[in-house]
C-alpha cells in the first residue's frame, strides 16, 4: 500500500518536472489554467487509483472488518516450562558475563 502511495508521489514529481521544463524552454511563467489542468488530472488519477485499490480489496473479500483468531489458553505446565527456560537462560547469561 505504501509503495502505491510513493508511486503516486513519483508521478506528481515527474509531471511537475516536465511542466517546469516546458515553461523554462518557452521562458514563460506558469499559467493558472495549466496548473489547474494538472491539478484536475492528478485528482482524476487519484480517484481512479482509489477505485482500483477498492476493487482489488473487495475481490479478495475485504469488507472493512478486521478478523483475528482468539488467543488460546496456555496450560500451567507450559507456563512452568517457559519460566524454567527463562531461568536457565538468565543463569547462562550471568555465567557468560562472569567468565
Amino acid at each position: 500500500m505504501r509503495a502505491a502511495a510513493l508511486g503516486g508521489a513519483e508521478e506528481v514529481v515527474g509531471a511537475v518536472r516536465q511542466k517546469t521544463k516546458k515553461l523554462l524552454a518557452a521562458k514563460l511563467g506558469p499559467d493558472v489554467s495549466d496548473i489547474g489542468a494538472m491539478a484536475g488530472s492528478l485528482f482524476l488519477r487519484a480517484i481512479e487509483r482509489g477505485d482500483r485499490i477498492y476493487l482489488a480489496m473487495a475481490s479478495r473479500g475485504y469488507d472493512g472488518e478486521i478478523r483475528s483468531f482468539p488467543m488460546p489458553d496456555i496450560p500451567r505446565a507450559q507456563w512452568l516450562v517457559l519460566l524454567g527456560a527463562l531461568i536457565i537462560l538468565a543463569l547462562l547469561l550471568g555465567l557468560s558475563i562472569l567468565f
